[in-house]
């Protein structure tokens, strides 16, 4: 379980690399959303709630843009 949080955290963090950096035509927040989704499945299967609870927010504020 503890590399699933681990690797949950990885992967929001190459979300919010992407999200800071710059993208061509809005790419950057589809490739955030792909990322931050993987983020909270790994969260989910370690069973971390609040962290998955808290990607898919993220997420779903990425399709917004």
């Amino acid at each position: 379980m503890a590399d699933q949080i681990a690797r949950g955290k990885d992967f929001e963090k190459k979300a919010e690399k992407k999200l800071s950096g710059w993208g061509l035509f809005g790419s950057k927040y589809e490739d955030a959303a792909d990322l931050f989704d993987k983020a909270a499945n790994s969260f989910k299967l370690a069973k971390s709630w609040d962290e998955a609870g808290s990607a898919y927010i993220k997420l779903a504020n990425c399709h917004l843009k």
